[in-house]
């Protein structure tokens, strides 16, 4: 059995399918990083980063960070043993139950028992947990000020809520399900740029550490280019990439009976159309149906109170009075209509320091060369940037994008969804927020310094959508493939299957990282089933004490 590709759904795949006592292969395109491998400098990240657009091919292949610049909206991905795991804000919760009974959705998700399995599953193996003491860090104080603002404002505001947000950061040290040994977080607030102080909880250090546990083979700077069917089996066709510099210096193939695509939207989208264009059957939906997830990111600089909201990573830049805290405290969930899908979700973020260092360059960009010489002199610790609230918007767009491919990679293509609602709801919330706090609304200052004014999203769904049949999705409920070639419409390709974001068919108004895990763990079930195969979840007491696993 091979995987292909490490995150939320391949790790799941990983631990279930040895669990069955099957022979289990995960290849990975990225490499390995461990906590402390993890830099917030400017130039650490530029050596991480990989930049690709229609004419731009910059940076290793196996970079950690992966940018794809597309016409109107880019896309961040992580590359790495982990994938997105390694590279975010651990936010983890379920989404409302009607998203998942929209038309688009296959009609067996909606209210099924092997999906809530899944849900309890994912929550016990990434440890999700609240922040203790959340409640008294300066960033949700703010944020409760902020959504008090927000009630007082317009009625259009029906619904206003706030609250903090589990996640997969670890608050107490001891050993996960995965007996490995983690560290209490020290409330850095770095989560976003990868845990160096080994308190997240990653498919790498949960997951994948029990496949490996379970006999599970991992190999890392595995570039998969296509997959082949066979009369009895499948061929899998790879390019072996240098570990250190990411170069190409040795091609292969592989067989396998039964193989798990993992390799994130953009990954397992590109594979899947290079199959194609091999004489792979597929579905004429892949690519379409790309979601956002309604993602922007803005903030509001010189509001009233201190909000302590730059991380100081670890080891720390500086000793704070307070701490950070996690990367994303807590959140306002605010509906402006009967329309569910009116919600948005303002989450408390964390600048990281480079979004701090190119807050002088914002200002000057703004015409405001006095306040970029103040910042400039207080540094990102003192003076004005103390004073700013970070936030994280996550809704709901019409999953209309496509991905298409241009010199060999998927790029996305979505005409005017700067349009999108979720986006002007957004900026008019809390401009009029900031207004009445009088505060300054800024947008994300990366996106306007580096790329151009478009929007970026880091939770990019879709692409190969699930559905009821071929002619609206490219997998089914269980994560089989369709196979367009047979007469029957429901066909399915036997022994390939897709686990990750690529299948969520819609914007799910959350961070996707459950969900995604949920709906693998869904999976495998089945899969199980399918093959009178049977595995358990619990934890072995046999399983060796870890700390890494190659």
């Amino acid at each position: 059995m091979v995987i292909i590709g490490s995150g939320y759904g391949g790790g799941v795949a990983a631990s279930r399918l040895a669990r069955m006592g099957l022979r289990v292969c995960v290849l990975e395109k990225g490499r390995q990083w461990r906590p402390g491998d993890f830099s917030n400098t400017a130039k650490g990240l530029w050596d991480r980063a990989r930049i690709v657009g229609k004419t731009v091919n910059l940076g290793p292949n196996n970079a950690l960070f992966d940018l794809r610049l597309g016409k109107q909206m880019h896309v961040l991905s992580a590359c790495g043993l982990g994938g997105g795991s390694l590279i975010n804000a651990g936010l983890a919760f379920r989404p409302e139950p009607w998203v998942f009974e929209q038309q688009n959705w296959p009609t067996q998700i909606a209210g099924d028992a092997y999906l809530s399995k899944g849900f309890a599953r994912a929550k016990e193996m990434l440890n999700i947990a609240h922040c203790p003491g959340g409640a008294d860090l300066l960033k949700f104080i703010s944020l409760q000020t902020c959504a008090q603002e927000i009630k007082n404002g317009p009625p259009e505001n029906s619904s206003v809520k706030v609250e903090l947000v589990p996640s997969t950061i670890n608050y107490t040290p001891g050993f996960n399900k995965a007996h490995v040994l983690q560290n209490a977080c020290t409330q850095c607030g770095d989560c976003w740029m990868g845990c160096n102080v080994g308190a997240k909880t990653t498919v790498t250090n949960s997951y994948l550490t029990d496949a490996v546990h379970f006999s599970a083979s991992l190999f890392t700077s595995m570039d998969v280019k296509f997959v082949r069917k066979h009369a009895d089996h499948w061929r899998i066709f790879y390019d072996q990439l240098e570990e250190r510099t990411g170069k190409r210096h040795t091609k292969g193939s592989i067989k396998a009976e039964i193989i798990i695509l993992s390799a994130g939207v953009i990954g397992t989208t590109e594979i899947l159309m290079r199959s194609k264009q091999q004489g792979l059957a597929l579905s004429k939906q892949l690519g379409k149906g790309f979601s956002a997830n309604g993602d922007d990111l803005a903030f509001g600089h010189d509001i009233p109170d201190r909000v302590n909201g730059i991380a100081i990573g670890h080891p720390p830049r500086t000793n704070p009075t307070q701490p950070v805290g996690p990367n994303c405290i807590g959140m306002i969930s605010l509906q402006e209509d009967v329309d569910p899908r009116s919600q948005i979700k303002l989450q408390a973020g964390t600048m990281i320091t480079l979004m701090a260092a190119l807050a002088p360059l914002k200002s000057l960009m703004r015409g405001k060369p006095l306040r970029a010489l103040k910042i400039l002199i207080n540094g990102a610790y003192k003076g004005d940037l103390t004073s700013s609230q970070c936030f994280y918007i996550v809704g709901h767009d019409d999953a209309s994008g496509e991905l298409t491919m241009s010199s060999d990679r998927a790029l996305l293509e979505w005409p005017n969804v700067a349009d999108q609602p979720v986006f002007g709801r957004g900026k008019k919330l809390l401009t009029r927020l900031f207004e009445k706090l009088r505060a300054e609304y800024m947008q994300n200052p990366v996106r306007d310094a580096f790329l151009g004014s478009k929007l970026i999203t880091v939770h990019p769904l879709g692409g190969c959508r699930m559905a009821d049949s071929a002619e609206n999705g490219v997998v089914d409920h269980q994560c089989r493939i369709f196979d367009p070639s047979d007469t029957e419409k429901k066909a399915v390709h036997n022994g390939l299957y897709i686990v990750d974001g690529s299948i969520i068919p819609s914007s799910l108004g959350a961070n996707p990282l459950l969900t995604i895990t949920a709906l693998a763990e869904r999976a495998m079930i089945l899969l199980a089933k399918d093959r009178g195969l049977e595995f358990d979840d619990k934890a072995h007491k046999d399983a060796p004490a870890r700390d890494a696993f190659m």
